[in-house]
Formats: C-alpha cells, structure tokens, sequence
C-alpha cells in the first residue's frame, strides 16, 4: 500500500517538476529536457512604467522651481544645489508667466527660475496679489505648458492626490501621495480666528499630512493631471496648508483680463459664520 501511494504521487505530483524523458521508435531514450512555465509579467511592469512616465512627463513640464541666482565664475560654485533652493511654481501661461506663493517669492532681485529641461531664466516682472498672496512671475520663455485647474468641490474628500515639487535630482519632480482633510480650513484656536473678511484668503485646504519646507510652492494634483490647490509656507513648523484652486484661476483670469495687475472687487465685511461657531 505504501509503496503504491508514493508511486501514485511520485507520478501524479512530482514528475511536473522533474526531468521528462523524451522517448523515439522503440522506447529508446533520445533527449533529455527540464519542462518549465515561465509566467510572463512584462507586460504588466510595461503598462505601469508608461503609465507612470506618461504622468511624470506631464508634471515636469508644468512646473518650474525658484533658486538662489549663481553668478560666480567658479564651476563648482555656480552649481544649483538643494539648500539654494526657495520653491516650487506653476507654469501659468504659454508665453512665460508662472504662478506661485508669495512664501516662496518675496522678492525679485537675486532670484532665477529653472525649468524642466534645466533651463535657467531670470525674472523680468513680479505682480502680487495681496487678497491671495500669490504671485505671477514673469520670464523670457515661450511654448511652455501650462497647468490646468480642478474644481476642488468635485474632488472626493478620499480620492488621493499628487503633491509634486520642483526638483533637479528626481528626474524634474518629486511626487507624494496625499489626501486633503479639510476644504474650508482656518484656524479655530482663539476667538479672534472666528473674525473672518471678505478682504483677504479666509478659507484654505488642509493636507492629511504635514510636508517638509522644501514643499513650500508645491502644487496639488488630481487624477486629471488638474492642479486643485497650491502649498504654501504660512509660518508653522511643516507645511499643510493650500491655496485653493479657484483662488488659483480668479487670481490668472483677473491678470489676464487687465494686463498689468490682478483685480479684485472690494465688499468690505468683516463676519462669522454661524455654521461652525457654539456660543452665540
């Protein structure tokens, strides 16, 4: 019995992983091969890695990071490095416009921008936005490809998003995963923070997760490759504050619209909304 059951498995089981003898005419052994099945994952690894190339080609494109300007005529010394670097921006014209925060800006002189084929520009103008803190910049560039902008109200509180920086050593740009934990944010601590204006930005997104001060300027990116908002240094010890997208668009059209400046109409009302306060 036992000398039948291991010939049964030796045949039934094992023999799929063993050698096979290939047998010609009269039984007489002619060859001998090792049958194996290769499963073929290739096309699986293709299909991800154009994906994600796809996706990285698009982004590196879209955005353009601010350094320190080099002047010196040592070689060494004239190397953009990591601890020269102020922020990431946004390409938000064709014809050379780029869109960030003034935490990454606040100045002109002594600033270049770099673009993600490592072209180094200087900046020709600078407009701000006092309602916002943003700023457009501008260089002396053309056919860039300018980002688009998402409609954060149709953006899934769980759908996960890209947060993607300018960054010279990770192939143009450095991606993230992250998800936005509050749409309407503004700080609650102290009842002053109740007092909220028509005046200036009242309402941000708060990112799930904090990110280092390298993030300072970096834009947040949904599915579509749409930029739904723009992180920004406010002063905390990490970055997890956004600007909005369509702060983000009124901030472009309103520049576009005049040419010289962003334009933003004027209520004047100082209020508190009901709807998140206890107490009254």
């Amino acid at each position: 019995l036992g000398g039948f059951l291991a010939g049964s498995i030796r045949d039934n089981l094992l023999d799929i992983y063993g050698q096979r003898a290939i047998y010609q005419g009269d039984n007489a052994p002619v060859n001998l091969k090792i049958s194996q099945e290769v499963l073929d994952l290739d096309f699986l690894l293709q299909e991800q890695d154009n994906a994600y190339s796809e996706v990285l080609g698009k982004l590196r494109s879209q955005l353009v990071g601010f350094y320190e300007a080099k002047d010196s005529a040592n070689i060494l010394d004239s190397l953009y490095l990591e601890k020269d670097f102020l922020g990431t921006g946004v390409v938000a014209t064709s014809d050379g416009w780029l869109l960030t925060h003034q935490a990454v800006l606040s100045k002109m002189e002594g600033v270049a921008a770099v673009t993600a084929d490592k072209k180094i520009y200087q900046l020709q103008k600078r407009i701000v936005d006092p309602f916002s803190g943003l700023v457009l910049v501008k260089i002396e560039a053309k056919g860039l490809s300018p980002v688009k902008f998402a409609d954060v109200s149709s953006v899934p509180a769980t759908n996960g998003l890209i947060v993607a920086r300018y960054s010279i050593q990770n192939h143009g740009s450095d991606l993230v995963k992250s998800y936005i934990r509050k749409f309407g944010y503004h700080d609650q601590g102290k009842g002053a923070d109740f007092l909220l204006t028509t005046e200036k930005i009242d309402r941000y997104l708060k990112m799930s997760a904090a990110f280092d001060k390298v993030y300072n300027g970096a834009a947040i990116i949904n599915d579509r490759n749409e930029v739904a908002g723009l992180l920004f240094d406010s002063g905390r010890e990490q970055i997890d504050l956004g600007i909005p997208s369509f702060y983000l668009r009124t901030a472009i059209n309103n520049f576009l619209s005049s040419s010289d400046k962003i334009l933003r109409s004027s209520l004047g009302v100082n209020y508190l909304d009901l709807s998140e306060t206890l107490g009254l």
